[in-house]
């Protein structure tokens, strides 16, 4: 689950952020007592510590004499209530944002099935609100020209993959500009043996980490188990060198 903003991680950040304003707490020993004191039963549950250093990492918190919470966070600790979480828990995602966070916004909208299963689930306590969480987030950190870019990128590794199986003599197909549905980009062979072909684009700073779908995965896993010898689904990165600037 790494730093995501689960409920949990959420009102342990409130107590903390709530204690540096009512005590003048010292050091982290003094904050982590101060928070611990408060009358919730929760306190003695959270992960408290831990919390504390994703703050003072991020810099939503800082140590200037007394733990001093920053600007954005001192906003969210008066009342501990869901309004409040969600605020903190955007804070948090635009303080420590998780990997997948700038492949799940496509055409201005949250596509779920880019984000891991585990991850989903540590977040799905912000209900109706966290499409609109993570599309103001992923705006606020990369805007919508970068997804712009990215669309870019990936229609051209998929012309330049076409190009390559053309110039040995194939006959693709390139299914992804007819729909999403078939999990995959470019399609080659017969029904009798079909091979579908995915391709991931990237430049040096993200060809490291490839993300796929849900249903990319499926589709995957359904064809390469159709066939013995011969897998029906394929990988290809298409990796352009020169990053935009």
């Amino acid at each position: 689950m790494r730093d995501l903003p689960s409920r949990g991680r959420c009102h342990a950040a409130f107590l903390l952020v709530y204690s540096a304003r009512v005590r003048q707490c010292a050091d982290l020993e003094a904050w982590l007592s101060a928070a611990l004191s408060k009358p919730t039963q929760q306190a003695a549950s959270l992960d408290l510590p831990g919390m504390a250093g994703i703050l003072l990492d991020s810099g939503l918190a800082k140590l200037e004499g007394r733990i001093v919470a920053g600007r954005e966070l001192a906003k969210l600790d008066r009342v501990a209530d869901p309004t409040t979480f969600k605020g903190i828990a955007r804070l948090l995602l635009a303080y420590r944002p998780p990997s997948w966070l700038r492949s799940v916004v496509i055409d201005g909208k949250l596509a779920q099935e880019f984000i891991p299963q585990d991850d989903l689930e540590a977040i799905a306590w912000l209900g109706d609100d966290l499409e609109r969480i993570i599309v103001a987030v992923h705006n606020q950190l990369y805007g919508t020209a970068d997804e712009h870019f990215r669309k870019a990128l990936g229609d051209a590794g998929e012309l330049a993959i076409m190009s390559a199986y053309r110039g040995q003599g194939n006959h693709p197909r390139h299914v992804s500009l007819v729909s999403d549905r078939f999990g995959y980009d470019i399609e080659l062979g017969s029904p009798a043996q079909l091979h579908g072909v995915e391709v991931k684009s990237a430049v040096p700073a993200t060809a490291g980490r490839i993300i796929l779908s849900r249903n990319e995965y499926e589709v995957a896993q359904r064809m390469g188990g159709a066939m013995e010898d011969d897998p029906g689904h394929l990988f290809l990165q298409s990796r352009c060198d020169k990053e935009r600037h």
